[in-house]
């Protein structure tokens, strides 16, 4: 009985994280890409380091299957990886929330997986 009542209590306060349409993955992939296109220029992604002002020139190189669902609303966490003038890999989050018509961009971490890693340590963010 004491191990069936706390497994009642887990299952409760546990975030629920459903599963969404493979219709819905795509979605999420294809929005996400239009975004990179739409502030690329001339195939450069252009990310400024607010630390010291300088502007990298990023190369998007890979999108990666893996999706994240965050436990507010109808958001998601999408990742690629960039490429810079030297070849560095760098992890890119796309923070993407639910619209009308598909999902839109909110947030973008570049070379910054701290704070995605501390929303999921605090149970906010869990793999699909």
């Amino acid at each position: 009985m004491k191990a069936l009542l706390l497994a009642l209590t887990f299952a409760l306060s546990a975030p629920a994280f459903a599963e969404i349409s493979m219709g819905q993955k795509i979605q999420l992939q294809a929005d996400m890409q239009r975004h990179i296109d739409s502030v690329s220029i001339g195939g450069v992604y252009r990310h400024i380091d607010i630390s010291d002002g300088s502007v990298r020139a990023l190369y998007p190189a890979a999108g990666h299957p893996m999706i994240l669902k965050m436990t507010q609303q109808d958001m998601f966490v999408l990742c690629s990886e960039m490429r810079d003038d030297q070849g560095a890999s760098l992890n890119v989050d796309y923070y993407m929330a639910k619209t009308d018509t598909g999902f839109q961009v909110i947030r973008t971490e570049i070379a910054n997986r701290a704070p995605l890693k501390a929303l999921m340590d605090k149970g906010l963010v869990a793999k699909l």
